[in-house]
């Protein structure tokens, strides 16, 4: 048990979490320092969300405030491609506001801080190399599947720290496609 316990202390040290935080998120609650770091990843995410409002209203400018300096509006070739013109501000406009509004949707855990739970045994353990365009590595990314719930892990120690088929606890924030892992356990067993 002590040995259990010494583990339990060692995930928590490894994910920075405090016990105070592993209750708090026993009960479905966030601690104060949870709530904090969460709102500060809130914000930067509502960077990238304007970041991507500001690329479709330039792009809608550029297809529709410049075109009348670049062909007279009244030319029979403007007229006639028009319609053609038109469409293909739409569906882009269209795709652009569908990716932002299933962003939305998909991180509306974190929004809402609701705490998401995911328990079983450690398996589906991978190393994955991130490469750039010209086949450089430039990075490495851990994965962990806890129950039917598959996690990115931040640093090598956090991947380490699972050992294989054991069973855990997993309080996270769903925020595909990497969640948010908040706290975790070992379970007996």
């Amino acid at each position: 048990m002590a040995e259990h316990t010494e583990f339990n202390r060692k995930l928590a040290q490894v994910f920075d979490f405090t016990p105070a935080d592993l209750q708090a998120n026993r009960n479905g609650l966030l601690t104060p320092a949870q709530e904090k770091w969460l709102s500060q990843t809130r914000q930067i995410r509502g960077c990238g969300q304007r970041a991507a409002y500001l690329a479709l209203g330039g792009t809608i400018f550029v297809f529709v405030g410049l075109t009348p300096f670049v062909a007279p509006l009244n030319s029979p070739g403007f007229q006639s491609a028009l319609p053609y013109l038109l469409f293909g501000v739409l569906l882009f406009a269209g795709i652009f506001l569908a990716a932002i509004i299933f962003g939305t949707i998909r991180s509306r855990d974190l929004q809402t801080g609701r705490i998401s739970l995911a328990e079983g045994e450690a398996t589906g353990f991978s190393v994955q190399n991130i490469k750039s365009k010209s086949g450089r590595v430039i990075g490495t990314a851990y994965f962990v599947t806890i129950g039917p719930t598959r996690f990115r892990l931040a640093t090598p120690a956090q991947f380490e720290v699972f050992q294989a088929d054991c069973p855990y606890r997993v309080y996270y924030i769903k925020d595909p496609p990497a969640h948010i892992i908040l706290s975790v356990e070992k379970l007996d067993g």
